[in-house]
């Protein structure tokens, strides 16, 4: 793949992202443009070279063996000094204290149990990782999860509908929250 493709499709992406963003209420957006993680599944170091080269600085791996890999390698840590690395695939308790010490590893986001989250809590502290962003995966009860798909996949009919829908993820947030406050997992 040529630099020109790389650079046509990762500018056209960002435009889009953009677009979006501006096209949003102000009330209800964000206060910054989304960031970006472009998924390096598969994809040679070459090819992040070419897109860290032209600004981006954010990828995701699913797998820690190749995450490992391209995160310590020579010519990444050369050319992209800033890269920040996000692990975005399925974390398996035994892969942690590997995940932990991953160079310029910026989030973790399959955070599924407290259970892995005080792995990580531990892994953290024993390799001496000062901060490391996560995001805890949030499961709800398939009865609200196929009302909550339902509810996305078609037009929003009542503000009242999209209220008790945030409510109830509040409310589900808070619960997992508190929960591991009381195991004193750092958030």
């Amino acid at each position: 793949m040529s630099n020109s493709f790389v650079k046509e499709n990762l500018a056209c992406i960002l435009e889009e992202i953009g677009v979006i963003y501006n096209e949003a209420p102000e009330s209800t957006r964000a206060a910054k443009v989304p960031r970006l993680v472009a998924v390096s599944k598969t994809k040679p170091k070459e090819l992040l070279i070419e897109a860290y080269e032209i600004g981006q600085r954010y990828f995701g791996e699913n797998y820690v063996q190749e995450l490992e890999e391209k995160a310590s390698d020579p010519l990444m840590l050369e050319k992209c000094p800033e890269i920040q690395w996000h692990f975005i695939g399925t974390c398996q308790s035994n892969k942690v204290a590997k995940i932990v010490k991953i160079p310029n590893l910026a989030m973790v986001e399959t955070i599924s149990s407290l259970k892995l989250a005080d792995k990580f809590q531990s892994s953290c502290l024993a390799a001496k990782v000062g901060n490391l962003n996560i995001m805890v995966q949030v499961s709800f009860f398939i009865a609200f999860y196929v009302h909550f798909h339902h509810f996305l996949s078609v037009s929003c009919r009542s503000t009242l509908q999209a209220r008790k829908i945030k409510e109830a993820l509040n409310q589900e947030m808070l619960l997992m929250l508190s929960s591991i406050s009381e195991k004193n997992v750092p958030i």
